[in-house]
């Protein structure tokens, strides 16, 4: 086992954020991240890039979800959902800025993973 998160151990927490998240298998691989882990919360990030000022600054905020499925011991089947995107065309470019950046973010950790093995 390369890595073993918990929900009821390793985890250290700032009110509701995971600030991180101790690797339980014994082996030291403890996600890092340079934020926070949002976990079962609905406080809605602003991740939008600012040259999106109009969506960035807008009082409606989307959201994603990040489900991980054992698959087997050694794969781990990851899905990301970003849901609660509203109609017009600025929301539209928004949506498919993501709609690409979730590809480049998820290869990333995919690559990240492989090196860990």
């Amino acid at each position: 086992m390369e890595l073993w998160l918990k929900a009821d151990a390793g985890l250290t927490k700032l009110v509701d954020d995971v600030t991180a998240w101790t690797d339980q298998s014994g082996n030291g691989n403890s996600p890092t991240t340079s934020g926070t882990i949002k976990s079962n919360t609905t406080q809605r990030l602003i991740i939008t890039p600012p040259e999106q000022p109009v969506i960035r600054n807008h009082e409606h905020k989307t959201w994603i979800i990040v489900n991980f499925y054992a698959i087997n011991d050694k794969q781990t089947k990851v899905e990301l959902n970003h849901l609660g995107w509203l109609d017009g065309k600025k929301w539209d470019v928004a949506y498919h800025y993501f709609d690409s950046a979730w590809e480049v973010v998820l290869t990333w950790l995919e690559k990240s993973c492989e090196k860990e093995k």
